[in-house]
This record gives structure tokens, sequence and C-alpha cells, in this order.
């Protein structure tokens, strides 16, 4: 009985070390480099190619259509990915008249840099707005990010007075604090050693994009949460609405990626928040 004991211990220890090690490991793959070459889902009339420049001097690669009325939306995507993630919307939105610059963001796609969610991630953004802002055809600047471009375009929006609306789905509210959901399973087991790992590449080890949301304040936002979502706690698009001023709406039966597919008037819905100044 003993022996067996014994071993039924160093079992479930063996086990532990096993979960711990593999969220450790994950908690550093997440942020590593996603190259990925840009092809176009399908074709939007007007798309270019641009190659922005950062303060730093980090090329960021981006597609971008012109406005036919004046309005320009910049787009930033969630993780693992590139551009093309909201590929759909930028369809969408163009064939209302609305211009768009999607790009991919540090260390991801076409764009150079690392992923650390900080400094390069705001330059890259900034590059955005300073071209649209150049341009003499658009007159009003908007932004649209989803999950971790939610999160990243509320942060930095917040600061940039010449963005005047924003639309985040299932954006994070706190970096880590995600992390800590997304590794939920297994409890500290999991969480603890992953987000060791992941302090080490965030910049100035955390971003709370709620700490900059009442700078939002003043300006037109709304944030969309997912019911179910399994990535992104529904709760923190609510946090940031509040903070914001905003407005918020959660979409029921509706997980981390598939919310358009839960709410039927999603193509009018986008069209209409960055149509209207009000």
């Amino acid at each position: 009985m003993r022996r067996f004991v014994i071993v039924l211990l160093a079992a479930a220890v063996a086990l532990i070390a096993v979960q711990a090690t593999r969220a450790y490991l994950s908690g550093h793959r997440d942020f590593e480099r996603v190259p990925m070459k840009f092809e176009a889902p399908l074709p939007i009339e007007g798309h270019l190619t641009l190659k922005l420049k950062t303060k730093s001097g980090l090329g960021i690669a981006a597609s971008f259509v012109p406005p036919k009325n004046g309005v320009a939306v910049i787009m930033g995507h969630g993780t693992d990915t590139n551009r093309t993630q909201l590929w759909a919307d930028a369809a969408t939105l163009t064939r209302a008249g609305i211009g768009i610059v999607a790009l991919d963001w540090p260390g991801h796609g076409e764009s150079e840099g690392e992923i650390h969610l900080g400094t390069a991630e705001r330059e890259a953004f900034t590059a955005c707005v300073d071209f649209l802002a150049g341009r003499e055809d658009v007159t009003r600047i908007g932004a649209y990010g989803f999950s971790q471009g939610g999160g990243l375009l509320t942060a930095f929006v917040a600061d940039e007075p010449r963005v005047t609306s924003l639309l985040a789905v299932n954006a994070w509210a706190d970096s880590i604090e995600q992390q800590r959901y997304e590794y939920r399973r297994w409890g500290p087991i999991r969480q603890l050693p992953a987000l060791a790992a992941i302090r080490t590449h965030v910049e100035n080890g955390n971003l709370r994009s709620i700490e900059a949301a009442p700078r939002l304040k003043g300006r037109k936002t709304l944030f969309l949460a997912s019911a179910e979502d399994e990535v992104v706690p529904m709760q923190m698009s609510q946090e940031l609405a509040a903070a914001a001023g905003g407005r918020g709406r959660v979409i029921e039966g509706a997980h981390h990626t598939d919310f358009r597919e839960h709410l039927p008037e999603w193509p009018k819905l986008l069209v209409e928040f960055f149509a209207s100044s009000e």
C-alpha cells in the first residue's frame, strides 16, 4: 500500500511538472514572430500595399484603400495571424466608401520587429495615423481592432486625438490577466509558469488598456464581447466600455472568433459605426 501511494504521488508530481513546463514553453511561444506572406483572400477595388516606417525605423506592412467619403479606418488584427484576419471586414467597409489601413503588427505577417505589446506596436499605429492624416482625401480617422488588436488600439487611441472613434471586439483590458484567463485550466500549476514567461516578453511586464480607457471619454466608442469567449473574458469588454464612457454589447452564443455568425446585422453595424460621426 505504501509503495502504491509513493508511486501515485510520484506520478502526480510528474504530471504537474509536465503541465507547468508545457505552460512555460507555451508562454514563450506566444511571443515568437509570426512571419506570413500577404495574399489577399479576395480582391478589393483600389487596394494598395504599403511599407510604412516607424519612428524607430521598423518597416510595417499594410494594405490601404483610399476613402470615397473622407472616412478611413485603421484595422488591427489579433495574435498569430496578419491583416488578412479582418479582410472580410475591410471589404465591407470599402464597399461603403470607407477607406482602410490594415496593418501587420510588428513581428507579424510581413512587418519587421518583435512582439512586445509596447513601443513598437504604438509606433506602428502612429505611422498609420500619420499616413492618413497627411492625405487630403481623409477628413476623419477611426480604428477597429479584434482581440489583441482591440486591446492595443484601446491603449493607443486613448493618446491619439486625431482618431475620433474606436470599435473593439473581444478586446482585453489587461494583457497579463487575459493570459491568466487563457491558461486557467489546472489553475496556478499552468498559470504561474506561463505568466512568468510572458512577463519577460511584454514591455514593462504588462499593458493595461483599462488604465488608458478613461482618456477615450468624449469620443465615439463601442466594445463588443462574445458571451462564450474562451480566450478573453467577456467582462473585460464591459469594463473597457464603462471606463471609456462608451457603449458595450454582449453577443449571445458567440465564441472568440465566430462573433459575426451570431450578429447578423454585423456588416450594417460596422459600416454605420464609422460612417456616422455621432
